[in-house]
C-alpha cells in the first residue's frame, strides 16, 4: 500500500483548513548577486515582503446547509429582532415562512470592465424591518465566495494575481459512496477562471451527508499531488509468531498471521 509523509499531510491538510484565510508569507529580498553578495543585519532584518498563496477551498454543501439551517441558525436572534415588530395586532408572536431570493453578481473582466453574469436562487426569511439578513447557509456560502470572484481587486487588492484558488465539495451517491473532490484545480484568477469557478459554485445544491474525513483525506491528497482514489487496496498481513502444535501425527509449527486467513492461524 502507498503512504503519505504523515508530516506533509498535516501540513497539506492545515492549508486547506486555513484556506479562508489570505496568507501572508515572509519572504527575504531577492538579489541577482545573491550568491557572492554578503546580507548585512539591515536586510535580515528588513520588513517581510507580502507573498503568495495557492489556496484549496472545500465546500460543505451536506444537507445541514439548507433552508432549515435559517431557523437553526436565526431563531433566537430573529425573536429578539423582531418581537417587537411582527403582527402588532395579534399580541402574538409567529416565525415567517421561508422565501426565495435570486443573487446575482457581474464577474468583473481582468481589466476591471464588466463581465457575465452568475445567479443563483437563495433561501431566506425576510426582514421585519430590523435590516438584517437572514439566509440559509449555502446561500451565505455561496455569496461570500462569489463576491470575492467576482471583484477580487476590491476584496484582495491590486496585487490579487499572487493568490490561486481551487474548489472542492462533498458528494454523495450512495451510502458507501460519498466523500470530497476536487471540482475546479488550484489555477491564477484570471476572469475565466473566476467565472468558472463562480459558476460551479453557484450550482451546489445542499443534499450531500456530511464526509468531513473523507474530504480533508482528498483535500490534503491533492495537495501532495496525487488523489486519495490514486492508492490500490492492499491486504497485508503482520507475521506474529508461531503456534507449536503436539497432534496425533507428530510434533510441528505453523505461522500465526493477522487478520487469520481461511486454513491459516
Amino acid at each position: 500500500m502507498k503512504t503519505f509523509s504523515l508530516k506533509k499531510l498535516s501540513h497539506a491538510i492545515a492549508l486547506t483548513t486555513a484556506a479562508t484565510l489570505p496568507a501572508q508569507a515572509a519572504t527575504l529580498p531577492t538579489h541577482v548577486n545573491h550568491v557572492e553578495k554578503r546580507i548585512g543585519d539591515l536586510e535580515i532584518y528588513e520588513a517581510a515582503t507580502g507573498g503568495g498563496a495557492s489556496v484549496l477551498l472545500m465546500l460543505d454543501n451536506s444537507g445541514s446547509m439548507d433552508k432549515r439551517s435559517i431557523e437553526e441558525d436565526y431563531r433566537s436572534s430573529y425573536y429578539y429582532n423582531c418581537k417587537n415588530k411582527t403582527n402588532p395586532w395579534w399580541g402574538s408572536f409567529s416565525y415567517p415562512s421561508v422565501q426565495k431570493k435570486r443573487f446575482s453578481f457581474t464577474i468583473k473582466r481582468d481589466d476591471g470592465t464588466p463581465g457575465q453574469r452568475v445567479d443563483f436562487v437563495g433561501d431566506h426569511w425576510p426582514s421585519c424591518g430590523d435590516q438584517k439578513a437572514y439566509y440559509d447557509r449555502m446561500s451565505r456560502v455561496k455569496d461570500a465566495i462569489i463576491t470575492l470572484l467576482a471583484d477580487p481587486a476590491k476584496e484582495l487588492g491590486a496585487d490579487y494575481m499572487k493568490y490561486k484558488i481551487g474548489l472542492g465539495n462533498f458528494y454523495y451517491t450512495s451510502a458507501n459512496n460519498s466523500g470530497g473532490q476536487i471540482a475546479y484545480p488550484i489555477s491564477a484568477l484570471t476572469y475565466d477562471n473566476r467565472l468558472a469557478m463562480a459558476r460551479k459554485i453557484a450550482s451546489l445544491q445542499a443534499k450531500t451527508n456530511t464526509p468531513i474525513a473523507h474530504a480533508y483525506a482528498e483535500s490534503g491528497a491533492y495537495m501532495l499531488g496525487t488523489k486519495t482514489g490514486a492508492v490500490r487496496q492492499a491486504t497485508n498481513y503482520t507475521l506474529m509468531g508461531y503456534r507449536h502444535y503436539n497432534g496425533g501425527n507428530g510434533i510441528y509449527f505453523t505461522q500465526c498471521i493477522y487478520p487469520p486467513q481461511v486454513g491459516r492461524s
